[in-house]
This record gives C-alpha cells, structure tokens and sequence, in this order.
C-alpha cells in the first residue's frame, strides 16, 4: 500500500513539474538596433557616440561627456521596446593615455579611450587580453574611442588583463599594465 502511494505521489510531482515547465513563458527574444532606431536613440537622449557596435543581440554605444565617460548596451525585444544597460564613471582623460573600462559579464567588452594625440596617429591596432587568455584586436585608424569585444566561447565572466597598443610594425608603443 505505501508503494503505491509513493509511486502515486512522484507521478504526481513529474507531472505538476511538466506542467510548471511548459507553463513558464518564452525566453525574451531581443536584437540589436537598427540604424533608424540607433539615430532615434542618440537624438532623444543627446548623445555623441566615440564607437558603436553590435555585439550579439545588443547595439553597443560607447560615449563621452566633459565630467564622465561610459556606454550604453541596447536591445530591442519583441514589443518594440529597448531594453536598455549602462554604466559610466568619471572622465579621466586628462589624467591618463588611455582611458580604460568596459564590462566582465554577458557578453564581455573593454572600451578604450585612446587620449593621448601621439597613440592615436601612430598606433595601429589596440589589443585587449581578457583572464581566460582571449585577445580581441581593435584597429586604431586615428579614433579616440574604441569598442573591444570578448568573442571568444567561456563562461563569460572575465576580467581585463592587459591593453596594449601596437604600431604598424607591430611594436608595441602602450601598454598597461
């Protein structure tokens, strides 16, 4: 009789969990913006980008003002609604060659701020090494900001080891630490 019983209670139990399971809605389906969508966003909150990029499902907008510096990562889910992440901090960029920030999780990223005029007209290509050992390659062409994004396949919860900054001849010309 007690078997019976318990066989009864655990079919019961893997039912109500199929149940809840399949009760659960979808997971939200988000993209990155559209160019349209992106120029609405950056005319509605005042906002001159140093870098943009897509990465993934969100539309990265890195960005400058006198007092701070920071981004903003952008998605559009199924409604027609951005969804919306940021962070900044204080404008260091008298301070420092290469202002140096970004985010360890998700779908990391390093945003750089190249300050000083002489790295910018002769570095080439900005390096950013993560913890796990991935390197992601920015060209520098001349640009104050950059975006550099963690591509690589982990557990995406990675730190920023090291930037560097390499002329044409690949010497390095920066590098922190």
């Amino acid at each position: 009789m007690k078997e019976r019983r318990l066989i009864a209670f655990l079919i019961t139990i893997s039912v109500a969990v199929v149940c809840l399971s399949s009760c659960a809605p979808p997971p939200q389906k988000l993209r990155s913006l559209t160019k349209g969508e992106l120029n609405q966003f950056l005319t509605a909150n005042n906002v001159t980008p140093l870098a943009v990029k897509k990465i993934g499902d969100a539309t990265v907008i890195f960005y400058e003002t006198e007092k701070s510096m920071g981004y903003y990562a952008l998605s559009m889910d199924a409604k027609g609604t951005i969804v919306k992440s940021q962070a900044s901090t204080n404008n260091n960029a008298s301070m420092t060659q290469v202002s140096i920030g970004g985010t360890a999780t998700g779908v990391p990223f390093a945003t750089l701020v190249i300050n000083d005029d002489n790295l910018r007209e002769k570095g080439y290509r900005a390096l950013v090494t993560f913890s796990d050992g991935y390197t992601a390659k920015e060209l520098v062409s001349g640009k104050r900001g950059h975006i550099a994004p963690h591509l690589g396949i982990g557990d995406f919860k990675v730190s920023i080891e090291s930037v560097s900054i390499v002329d044409k001849e690949n010497n390095v010309i920066f590098k922190n630490p």
